[in-house]
């Protein structure tokens, strides 16, 4: 089940991947994640189950207005922790602002069904990451600003960042 519900959010974020795929004009990548949308909406009973991943070999890309404004040379600027949306730097926190245009969750017209999705959403963020709690090593603030920080230079890098060790 809770797998189900991850794959659903998965699913609804593919549509916002894919559009930040076309800004940074990687077309073959926006073709692949607009696939991996359509087969997972239709076969995969709205996103429920990941038929596009395992099947088909359309793996789960994770692309942000944050990323692409990275692409288009924008500096991160300083780190902030923002409350309930948690660490983020400058350009990534306008990139939420941009992000939260494409998600459909907040279009849902009838309020009980939109505040469900809301929930179900944190929820299952939260779920996702409680097993990292036990690895927080020191101080929590340094441990969560370097793991973010590093996390997004290898995201925007392509899988290749510098770790300066010295840092901590």
């Amino acid at each position: 089940m809770q797998r189900g519900v991850s794959n659903f959010f998965n699913n609804l974020d593919d549509v916002r991947v894919t559009a930040n795929d076309l800004l940074q004009l990687n077309f073959d990548q926006a073709a692949a994640d607009f696939g991996r949308l359509a087969i997972n909406s239709t076969i995969g009973l709205g996103g429920v189950f990941d038929v596009a991943g395992p099947g088909l070999g359309l793996e789960k890309n994770r692309q942000d207005f944050g990323m692409t404004l990275a692409h288009y040379g924008v500096e991160s600027g300083p780190y902030l922790v923002l409350p309930l949306l948690g660490p983020t730097t400058l350009r990534d926190a306008f990139g939420l602002g941009l992000d939260a245009s494409l998600d459909p969750v907040p279009n849902v017209d009838h309020v009980g069904t939109r505040n469900g999705l809301f929930a179900a959403e944190a929820i299952d963020f939260r779920a996702s990451v409680l097993g990292f709690d036990d690895l927080i090593i020191g101080d929590d603030y340094l441990f969560i600003r370097g793991a973010y920080l590093q996390q997004r230079d290898y995201r925007i890098n392509g899988g290749f960042t510098a770790v300066a060790f010295e840092d901590f």
